[in-house]
């Protein structure tokens, strides 16, 4: 779960749910199906061009770093409404459900709500962290560097987002 939060609030990814628990979308299976990490994008947007400019090298270097399959990160989603993410690091549990498109996956750290949607023996999911007061106050500390480096007093995200999947193993 830590490698999906990471992808998915600036490189980090995380989270998962189920209500139908065969819930197919384009032929495959969430529940029951052993998922491999396959790499996550990041994608941040500032109210100025300067800030986008700063933080290009930035994003592109955690997405260089989270764009990766890793075949030792796996996670699965279990009928009873329970998911596990084994990586390097150790196992993550938690609980999800699922409304149409949607999961709603629970940790230690709260509850996330994502885009998902699976072709082709892939699964993906989606954050928009855009209106998430907690997503973007983890990241004043990096419009603070923004600043510091040029970007206007004013600079704030407009668009904060990121894309994972995982292949069915």
């Amino acid at each position: 779960m830590k490698k999906l939060v990471f992808a998915l609030f600036f490189g980090s990814i995380l989270l998962f749910s189920a209500c139908n628990k065969d819930n197919d979308n384009d032929g495959g299976k969430l529940t029951g199906t052993t998922w491999t990490y396959n790499g996550a994008t990041t994608s941040m947007e500032f109210n100025n061009s300067t800030a986008n400019t700063l933080a290009k090298p930035m994003v592109d270097y955690i997405n260089e770093m989270t764009n990766v399959p890793d075949p030792n990160n796996t996670m699965v989603f279990k009928a009873d409404g329970t998911w596990e993410e084994k990586d390097s690091d150790g196992t993550y549990t938690g609980t999800y459900t699922v409304s149409g498109n949607k999961i709603t996956v629970t940790d230690e750290d709260g509850s996330h709500v994502v885009t998902y949607s699976i072709s082709n023996n892939i699964l993906t999911f989606v954050l928009d962290a855009t209106n998430d007061p907690e997503a973007i106050a983890e990241m004043a500390e990096f419009i603070d560097m923004l600043i510091a480096a040029g970007a206007p007093a004013n600079t704030a995200i407009t668009k904060l987002s990121s894309t994972a999947t995982w292949k069915a193993k």
